[in-house]
């Protein structure tokens, strides 16, 4: 079955990629020049459609906040990159998300808000279709029912 949200669930692979993802962050932050991009990139930047990438966004968002409806206060507002989730028990939610198959990174953890520990980042870009949004909202609804106050 295809599907870019399923992937084979392994904790350690997970700890390993955020590791070096947080790492990678670092050796951002500690950039201070200014580089252009390469002709490829900008052949690649202009190649694409943004237009449609935007559409695309907002009707993964559209169909998943509508699945969600029953739920529209732990929906927090916002554009088209992520559907954001406000959950009491975020983390429970999540783990039971993974043991579906399910991966739903986890935004801003070094932020002082306590919003920061209940919110949980749903993608809708355009890689996705309007199927995996309707079978991601599925089961968000399943899980939600069970688990969520």
């Amino acid at each position: 079955k295809k599907s870019v949200f399923h992937i084979i669930p392994n904790e350690e692979l997970e700890k390993e990629f955020l590791n070096r993802f947080h790492k990678a962050e670092q050796l951002l932050e500690l950039r201070t020049a200014i580089y252009n991009p390469s002709k490829e990139d900008e052949y690649l930047f202009e190649s694409v459609d943004w237009n449609r990438v935007l559409t695309e966004r907002k009707n993964n968002y559209t169909v998943l906040f509508g699945l969600l409806s029953k739920f529209q206060s732990k929906i927090i507002p916002g554009e088209y990159q992520f559907l954001m989730l406000k959950l009491n028990n975020r983390d429970k939610i999540r783990k039971l998300l993974f043991s579906n198959d399910v991966f739903l990174p986890i935004h801003w953890v070094d932020s002082p808000s306590a919003l920061s520990d209940l919110q949980l980042s749903i993608p809708v870009d355009q890689r996705y279709t309007i199927s995996d949004m309707k079978e991601l909202g599925d089961l968000l609804i399943k899980i939600l029912e069970a688990h969520e106050s």
